[in-house]
C-alpha cells in the first residue's frame, strides 16, 4: 500500500514539473508571443483604439529593426527611409 502511494506522488510530482515546465517554454515561445502581439493589435482594432494601435505597432517595429540589426542584415538600400541610406557606409 505504501508502495503504491509513493508511486502515485512520484507520478503527480513529475507531471506537475513537466506542466511547470511547458507554460515557462510557452512563454518563450516565439509563436506563442507573436499570437499574443496579434491578440492586443486585434482587440484594439475592435476597440478603435487607435494611440494603443499605434503603440503596438511602433513596438513590432521596434523589435523587428533590433532584430535585423542583431542578425546582421543589412541589405544595402531599402528605400523605405532614404534619410538612413548613405551610400559608401
Amino acid at each position: 500500500m505504501t508502495l503504491a502511494i509513493l508511486t502515485l506522488l512520484g507520478t503527480l510530482a513529475s507531471l506537475a514539473f513537466w506542466l511547470i515546465r511547458r507554460r515557462a517554454s510557452k512563454v518563450d515561445d516565439p509563436n506563442y508571443q507573436h499570437e499574443q502581439r496579434d491578440q492586443l493589435i486585434r482587440q484594439a482594432i475592435v476597440k478603435g483604439d487607435a494611440p494603443g494601435l499605434n503603440l503596438a505597432l511602433a513596438q513590432q517595429l521596434d523589435k523587428l529593426r533590433d532584430q535585423a540589426g542583431a542578425t546582421g542584415n543589412h541589405s544595402g538600400g531599402s528605400g523605405a527611409n532614404p534619410a538612413n541610406d548613405k551610400p559608401g557606409v
